[in-house]
């Protein structure tokens, strides 16, 4: 049974506010010192991003793009609803504390749809681990049940040798990890899912299609490490003839965590406005 743990050690602290030295609460966003406020940057960062599904740009249906199975793979993705749930590996290189605020995956549900398709989705869970789901010693260190979009990412997906089929149109369905308490370090963590959905004709499974490349003009399916949860038990996902691993489009997003010493940096800053103000003689007005 996974356990919930964040630790130092673990790479995952969690989101605290900073106290200046009067005892005003400093936020992820904005630093108050002695009534002056001082923004702070709240951009987000694509930290991992792995998302070419794409074989034959251009090629599908109304001029789509398509995401083609491979001669070898011709499997169009993999469970994710019901019993099942998938993960995938992913990396932070940049530098210093990242608080997670959106990830994202794709998915579709075959069925009939009209053009341009709207997204049958309606919820996503996803598990954040320090290891590989299964693994001995794997622990999650965050989670998300909010939806926080869902939309078509202009792609089909179709069987192999196959360009204009409207089926399968692939949506990107992103969780929302915002004020989630969530914050990661540099290194390599796990993203596990759940989807869930209605489509037009009223299906409840969902797959999520393979990562692919092309190799002179024919789909080619990307080798990985990806793991599903089948019957309970976690398993690295193997699929094709001959049998390969394969991988899962994945995004995850976050912004940076101020360090202490920058905030307070800012903190005196204001301080040092707010003096300056006080001893500033004050401009007389015409009063009529």
């Amino acid at each position: 049974m996974a356990t919930q743990k964040s630790s130092f050690l673990s790479r995952s602290l969690p989101l605290k506010p900073v106290s200046d030295f009067l005892g005003t609460t400093i936020g992820m966003a904005t630093a108050v010192t002695l009534g002056t406020v001082v923004s702070l940057p709240a951009q987000a960062t694509t930290l991992f991003s792995q998302t070419n599904i794409v074989t034959n740009p251009g090629a599908g249906f109304n001029g789509s793009d398509v995401s083609q199975a491979s001669a070898t793979v011709t499997s169009a993705g993999q469970t994710a609803t019901g019993d099942f749930r998938l993960a995938q590996s992913f990396t932070i290189s940049d530098a210093g504390l990242w608080a997670i605020d959106k990830v994202s995956v794709m998915g579709y549900m075959t069925s009939t749809y009209g053009f341009p398709p709207a997204s049958p989705f309606t919820g996503i869970s996803v598990n954040i681990w320090d290891n590989a789901p299964g693994l001995a010693g794997s622990n999650i260190l965050g989670s998300s049940t909010n939806l926080l979009s869902t939309n078509w990412t202009g792609v089909y997906r179709t069987a192999n040798g196959v360009l204009n089929n409207a089926q399968r149109p692939v949506m990107n369905i992103a969780a929302n990890f915002s004020g989630s308490g969530l914050t990661l370090a540099p290194g390599t963590y796990w993203a596990d899912y759940q989807l869930t959905g209605l489509s037009p004709t009223g299906g409840t499974t969902a797959f999520t299609p393979f990562l692919m490349t092309t190799s002179g003009g024919n789909p080619v399916t990307v080798n990985g490490n990806a793991r599903q949860l089948v019957s309970g038990s976690w398993i690295t996902t193997s699929s094709g003839n001959p049998a390969q691993g394969v991988s899962f489009p994945l995004t995850v997003t976050g912004q940076k965590v101020p360090e202490p010493s920058a905030v307070l940096g800012l903190g005196l800053l204001g301080l040092g406005a707010l003096v300056k103000r006080q001893l500033k003689p004050k401009q007389g007005s015409d009063k009529a």
